[in-house]
């Protein structure tokens, strides 16, 4: 009912203006994410909400008709009705789709078709496949979150919820006061620029600052010191940015989850779409753009803006590969063959916001009616390199940022001085086209010889131990984890499995004494387990990782207390000697039926019932039971429990242990 109301009240005519459905759809999400409301029931009442608003607004559309304009508020606020107009008469019929996701007239649309006479059935059609997208789109944000917040502790998971939603209707107020005051806040910014223009202008002593600012259009002067604030700006974060790398200091301390966020989502698919990204921003790209735009400028007899242009190409390329001589960072680890020269700042960024920057100002300068979508297009080219960077394990955070950073400072600076005379009229096609076809050239070129190794090069790689399987029994070694780490290299959860044997006997045995194999997800299994009423399949939505590793097995059998028993198992990169033997580490728990609400946290059996339930399927093995030495593991886990955390051990029966079989020895580790 909750998203019936709200769907409804969001496409009503005038209320859909002032309702934050951006806000409350993506709150939804999060509640249906988390299990407090159900999925299918609650996306149809959305639909079924927004469909009714809509009719709404048809019906008196289509019974009004004109006299609308001259009511109350369109009499007194005609750009109201105008919008809807512009945009049916721009689009046509897609404007019924389309206005769906475009706040500002998604109330209107409806009404206006009503005064149109669209006919009902031609409306309806695409109104139900609309107000459904609509749906689904606003509510995934949230819906992924409430996902996540079922990986979280459940003594913390209400209050992560809540403190979301506390986020969402924050963000939704200060969106709101923003756009209240953005002009105002707009015209006093210029004020207070053109105010101490003027006053340096008076001033002998700036005359200097002056003349290095001109710009020959007098009514934007001011312009070019907000611009040179912002370069100011750009180059103090850089290297505030740049000093804490060098000291490791605070702003560092984000690296490292957002390394292990991303390298916890590897695909070969992925790896190579990110490859593909990562080449607009390849040096052996970038330069011989520079060169090829540099002649054309030449060419087409634009000199002053060639030399601007190469002066930029000459300042960031020097610039930033001096900062990686004069400090070296160490590149992540973790890849098979990755880069080694120093990683701050990312000359892919770099690169890439300077060059694709300037293009974008040049063809802004030329088609001002298109200047928006053009920045827009290189904000999000440069967002994209700078994503796949992180994403393939080459650089750190503050690497990428650093490099926006440098480069954003450099091109404020290029041009400043490009402004200071009057700037020619380019041929924005010629310029674009060059762009264009060297990007394809060479960019072709590189990923045709480079592209099979770097997918080789780019492959995560984990250590590799070898141990003695006495030492193993024994615990006698560190080289094998007592825990995992979560997808922000946070410790997570106690590993109380480890298995000695190959994955085929493990998932054959777990077979026998049913236990039910989990398949890996891909969209279709996701999509399985997030529709099913069964909480039981939700367990894995998102996987756990171990060291940034998805689990090689994950299975799940039924018991007696109505909570199933899961097991995880990931591959330990040890091998047992004599004999290569695999190693498995794992995690074997009870799984609470995941129903959150808002007054009621779900709490797990202890993990030492859970291992027993595994006993029983391992006849053909032989097993015994350790206590974890708390010193062992961080603190939050003995905070968290204050009896023992209980480790068993499992290798293949065989002549030489039947003495020890089924041992139930407890001492420490």
């Amino acid at each position: 009912m909750v998203a019936f109301l709200v769907a409804f009240a969001e496409c009503i005519p005038l209320l859909g203006t002032i309702i934050p459905g951006s806000v409350t759809m993506t709150a939804i999400g999060v509640l249906i994410g988390s299990g407090v409301m159900p999925l299918s029931a609650t996306l149809a009442c959305a639909t079924i909400g927004a469909v009714a608003g809509d009719s709404i607004g048809l019906l008196i559309g289509y019974y009004y008709k004109d006299q609308l304009k001259r009511m109350w508020p369109f009499r007194k606020y005609p750009k109201m009705l105008e919008r809807g107009q512009q945009f049916i008469a721009q689009h046509g019929g897609k404007s019924i789709f389309i206005g769906r996701f475009v706040g500002a007239i998604r109330a209107f649309v409806p009404l206006v078709a009503g005064m149109l006479e669209i006919p009902p059935l031609r409306f309806y059609l695409v109104d139900i496949v609309s107000a459904l997208c609509w749906a689904i789109a606003y509510m995934l944000p949230g819906f992924l979150i409430g996902i996540a917040s079922l990986e979280i502790p459940a003594e913390m998971a209400a209050k992560v919820i809540l403190l979301i939603l506390s986020l969402l209707v924050v963000l939704w107020v200060v969106t709101c006061i923003l756009k209240a005051s953005s002009k105002w806040i707009y015209q006093h910014l210029n004020a207070i620029s053109d105010a101490v223009w003027q006053k340096l202008k008076k001033r002998p002593k700036a005359h200097v600052i002056c003349n290095l600012l001109r710009f020959p259009q007098e009514r934007t002067e001011s312009g070019q010191l907000a611009l040179a604030v912002f370069a100011l700006i750009l180059t103090s974060l850089f290297v505030i940015l740049w000093l804490n790398v060098i000291t490791h200091s605070m702003l560092t301390d984000w690296n490292e989850p957002f390394y292990h966020l991303f390298r916890g989502m590897y695909t070969p698919g992925m790896t190579k779409i990110m490859l593909l990204i990562s080449t607009l921003g390849q040096k052996a790209v970038l330069l011989p753009l520079g060169a090829t735009v540099f002649i054309y400028l030449l060419a087409t007899r634009h000199g002053r803006t060639a030399l601007h242009w190469l002066a930029l190409v000459i300042l960031i390329t020097v610039i930033a590969y001096a900062c990686k001589h004069l400090y070296y960072n160490p590149r992540p680890p973790g890849l098979l063959n990755g880069p080694i020269n120093s990683s701050y700042p990312s000359g892919h960024v770099s690169l890439s916001v300077a060059f694709y920057g300037f293009i974008g100002f040049l063809l802004g300068r030329r088609m001002p009616e298109w200047r928006q979508a053009i920045y827009w297009t290189v904000a999000v080219i440069c967002s994209l390199v700078a994503l796949s960077r992180l994403y393939l394990g080459a650089h750190w955070l503050t690497d990428v940022v650093g490099g926006a950073l440098l480069a954003g400072a450099v091109l404020s600076g290029v041009i400043i001085a490009y402004r200071r005379s009057t700037m020619p009229e380019i041929n924005w096609i010629g310029i674009l086209t060059t762009a264009l076809i060297t990007l394809f050239i060479f960019g072709g070129w590189y990923l045709h010889k480079h592209l099979h190794m770097l997918q080789e090069d780019y492959q995560p790689v984990w250590p590799e131990h070898q141990i003695d399987e006495d030492s193993w029994w024994n615990q006698q070694s560190n080289k094998i984890p007592l825990y995992r780490a979560g997808r922000l290299g946070e410790a997570q959860q106690i590993l109380n499995v480890q298995w000695s044997s190959s994955l085929e006997d493990i998932i054959s045995t777990l077979a026998a004494n049913g236990w039910r194999n989990v398949p890996v997800n891909n969209f279709f299994t996701l999509f399985e387990r997030v529709t099913q009423e069964d909480k039981v399949k939700h367990i894995t939505i998102i996987e756990e990782l171990k060291n940034d590793h998805p689990p090689a097995y994950i299975g799940i059998r039924t018991t007696g207390t109505g909570q199933p028993a899961v097991i995880f198992l990931w591959d330990a990169h040890v091998t047992l000697q004599p004999g290569n033997k695999p190693l498995w580490v794992g995690t074997i728990y009870y799984q609470t039926v995941h129903h959150y609400s808002l007054t009621h946290q779900n709490q797990n059996i202890e993990t030492l019932s859970a291992i027993e339930e595994l006993m029983p399927s391992l006849k053909n093995y032989v097993y015994k039971e350790e206590a974890i030495d708390a010193k062992q593991l961080p603190l939050r886990f003995s905070l968290k429990q204050h009896s023992p955390y209980m480790l068993i051990l499992i290798r293949p029966r065989n002549t030489n242990i039947l003495t020890i079989l089924n041992q139930n020895a407890t001492r420490p580790l």
